[in-house]
Order: C-alpha cells, then structure tokens, then sequence
C-alpha cells in the first residue's frame, strides 16, 4: 500500500509543477496587462501587449486541461509497462467519460440551453437557485457534462492505470 501511495504521489508532481509555471506566467501577463500596475503608456503597444495576452491565453490554457494533465499523469505514473498506451488509455478514458456523461443527461434533458441561468429562472427559480444549478455543468472538449473538475481526471487515471495494468499483457487471437 505504501508503494501505491509514493507512486501516486509522484504521478501529481507534473501536472501540480505545470500548475505552479502556468500560474507564475498567469501573473506576469496580468499584471503587464493592467495599466494600474504597468502605466498606460506600457499598456498601449499593441503588439506588446498582444503577446503578453498570447502568455495568458498559453496559462489558460493549461488551468483549463487540468482534468486531462492528472488523468494523464495519473495514469502513465502509476503504469507498471507500456506508459505510452497508459497515456492513450487515459485520453480515451477521460473523453469516454464525458462523452457518456454527456449521453445521459442529453437523456434526461439537460442541455446547455435547458440549465443556462435564464432558463432555469424561467421554470421559477431565483436567480441564486439557477446560477448555483448552472454550476453543476460545463463543457468539456466540447462535450456538455457535469463538472468534476481534478477528481474526475484523477478518477479517470485511477481506474485507467488499473485496468491498463490488469491487461496490457493480454494476447488477443490472430484474426
């Protein structure tokens, strides 16, 4: 069990390192961005100014995936054999995931449109009510589906790295 807990912890260690990067340039960009902090003579280059959003845009990026980097991470750490499968598992898992999650309240009739904060208001919630209901959904890789955030990219790592070590060895018959 302890060997399990070290290696887990090492499998967080990449994406929370790309956390911390990410965030440092997240702060720097901002900060450049903000006339308050850099003057508006700084603020008004353009082209300055359009690369320090390209940065920023770069850290949002990263804080956006983060469900994707710990499924990823999580898995290809915790893989006895064969890491690059353990990767592709994970990428395959984590969409399967959503794309599922997707389905069934696609089936029950919950939709971006049907849980926007207007809608919801318009079958008598309040708009604390509907904005705390809106909340419980996002989009993922374009897929509509509940929010997990982390735990749901960690719980994709977890069950991938363990299905991918019971049965990377399996040989399947030739066709």
């Amino acid at each position: 069990m302890n060997e399990f807990w070290q290696k887990f912890g090492k499998s967080l260690l990449l994406p929370i390192s790309t956390i911390a990067v990410a965030g440092i340039f997240l702060g720097l960009a901002a900060a450049l961005q903000n006339g308050a902090i850099v003057g508006e003579t700084f603020v008004s280059f353009v082209t300055v100014q359009s690369f320090i959003g390209f940065i920023r845009r770069l850290s949002g990026l990263v804080f956006g995936n983060l469900p994707l980097f710990f499924a990823l991470s999580i898995a290809v750490g915790l893989a006895k054999d064969e890491k690059p499968t353990a990767a592709f598992s994970a990428v395959l898992g984590f969409l399967i995931l959503h794309l599922t999650l997707n389905y069934i309240l696609a089936l029950n009739g919950y939709t971006a449109a049907t849980t926007s904060v207007d809608a919801l208001m318009g079958q008598g919630m309040s708009q604390v009510e509907a904005i705390i209901a809106n909340a419980r959904y996002e989009t993922v890789l374009g897929y509509f589906t509940l929010r997990m955030n982390v735990f749901g990219g960690i719980l994709v790592g977890l069950v991938i790295s363990q299905l991918h070590n019971r049965f990377y060895t399996i040989q399947l018959p030739s066709a």
